[in-house]
């Protein structure tokens, strides 16, 4: 019984101090953008100017991965963040995922240093597309009249015979 006893006292008072090396804290910093607000604006608007703010982690880099765990991602890179602030114009509509990072150099298996993102902090957006021309209306319109001019000839040939 004292060894078991014993046993349970070292569980639960030895592996927090032995598996402590091993937990990392969660990023303390954040990503915002001026002037979106989820709970008013839900989406961001392709092709407009906004602001993005990094707060809480010192990041040197902001990147975007449009339709981000999908086989067709795009990854752009918006450029360097200066005094926590960088100028973002989204160029595509759908999910973005926005990651402020730091280049660190990491050595391969072959022993040669190469440089790759750590990234510090993310954050995931919707984006609506832009006040264009409503190309899905105009397509629409078409296939209507395609439908509704084959059905007028169909009955007009069924009247005629």
């Amino acid at each position: 019984m004292r060894v078991l006893l014993s046993c349970l006292l070292v569980a639960i008072l030895g592996l927090p101090a032995i598996a402590a090396p091993w937990i990392q804290e969660a990023p303390s910093g954040s990503i915002e953008i001026e002037g979106y607000h989820p709970d008013k604006n839900l989406f961001l608007e392709r092709d407009s100017k906004f602001t993005v703010l990094v707060k809480g982690v010192d990041a040197t880099r902001l990147r975007v991965i449009y339709r981000p765990t999908s086989k067709v991602e795009a990854l752009e890179d918006i450029g360097e963040i200066q005094g926590g602030k960088i100028v973002w114009t989204p160029s595509q509509a759908g999910l973005a995922k926005l990651e402020a990072f730091v280049l660190v150099e990491v050595k391969d298996e072959k022993g040669d240093t190469q440089t790759r993102p750590k990234v510090l902090v993310s954050r995931v957006v919707s984006i609506k597309p832009g006040e264009g021309f409503p190309l899905g209306l105009l397509i629409m319109a078409l296939a209507g009249a395609i439908l509704f001019f084959g059905a007028f000839a169909s009955i007009r040939a069924l009247l005629r015979s």
